[in-house]
């Protein structure tokens, strides 16, 4: 077991924000760089076993062997202290998983293909540009979302001569992450920009690039057993509701309306083990601004209640996979108690 320090102030200086990438490959050497402070001669630990090298002397990048598969996290450790946790996920086969190449500008773009997943870290007072080929008539999905940070983002796809095609901020499908769905008016290359909406560097992101799932396969996602209607009545003092949902393949979260009668101290757990889904549910409930008023902490990898105080009024609950699974299997059961 690692022990913190004597004083908690030499522990702060060891942080931990992400790590890239951030899903590995079961039974294959992977190279990941962590990014945070006091990194400068820090040791690895794992959560699952497997055999750790220090691969770069100026640079914390650690090549790491391991034969599990499954949710895991990291932590380092010096003479300065303990740091957090952050998830690592090692996979049973090869994702389409790469690190952004921080490429700020449109003539130097990234090459990617459909599908792809990029995770990165936001480039302060500036953007990310990405390239990509695609079909006349060829639907496709773009979407961005923060990796255990407050990432706000923008994406913005143009052909490539510059002409804008479409920008989006917020979206009615992804909540409060950019998604852009569209189909390619030409044969050719277009350019993505995915930025801060603050123009904010090293807030760690995941840009996906995949084809557009039809509106009609995403009614194969629907659980029969959800009853919409329930759930939108409203929650007196002392009542219990228990709900079934499946985060979906098109949107990847489950929104779950909830409205309080009065000022309650409301219970939330979304549970997937007990019925047997391979899910690991994170919540956050929303005021109908937007404005989030609680949500799971990213740095703990099992099943978490949530218990907070909420004001009378409409919310909703939003619960994603940890890792950014979706699609079918990935059921939770939703227990609202306002005690």
């Amino acid at each position: 077991m690692l022990a913190a320090g004597p004083s908690g102030l030499l522990a702060q200086h060891v942080r931990l924000e992400r790590c890239e990438p951030s899903v590995i490959q079961s039974g294959k050497p992977a190279e990941v760089r962590l990014h945070g402070g006091g990194l400068e001669e820090v040791r690895l630990w794992t959560s699952f076993p497997s055999e750790i090298e220090r691969i770069e002397d100026k640079a914390p990048v650690f090549r790491i062997s391991t034969d599990y598969v499954g949710p895991g996290a990291l932590r380092v450790h010096s003479d300065h202290g303990v740091s957090n946790l952050v998830y690592l996920r090692v996979s049973d086969r090869e994702d389409s998983l790469v690190t952004s190449q921080a490429r700020t500008r449109a003539v130097e773009a990234q090459e990617i293909e459909v599908p792809t997943k990029v995770e990165g870290s936001s480039q302060k007072l500036g953007a990310h540009y990405f390239r990509f080929n695609a079909k006349k008539g060829e639907r496709i999905t773009l979407r961005a979302e923060g990796r255990g940070s407050d990432f706000d983002g923008v994406l913005t796809l143009r052909t490539e001569g510059g002409r804008r095609l479409f920008q989006a901020d917020d979206s009615q499908i992804d909540g409060l992450n950019p998604r852009i769905d569209f189909s390619a008016p030409e044969e050719g290359v277009y350019i993505v920009e995915l930025m801060d909406s603050e123009y904010r560097g090293g807030k760690a992101y995941q840009f996906v690039i995949e084809e557009l799932v039809a509106a009609a396969a995403a009614t194969a996602d629907e659980v029969p057993d959800y009853d919409v209607a329930e759930d939108e009545k409203v929650l007196g003092i002392g009542e219990v509701r228990l709900s079934r949902h499946l985060i979906g393949a098109e949107a990847g979260v489950a929104r779950i309306p909830l409205s309080l009668e009065r000022r309650s101290y409301v219970t939330l757990a979304a549970a997937a083990r007990k019925i047997r889904s391979p899910a690991l549910p994170r919540m956050r409930i929303l005021k109908e601004s937007g404005e989030v008023v609680a949500k799971s902490s990213p740095e703990i990898f099992e099943e978490q209640k949530m218990q907070v105080w909420l004001d009378a009024g409409t919310y909703s609950v939003e619960v994603r996979d940890a890792y950014g699974r979706r699609g079918p299997g990935m059921e939770f059961e939703l227990s609202v108690n306002s005690g």
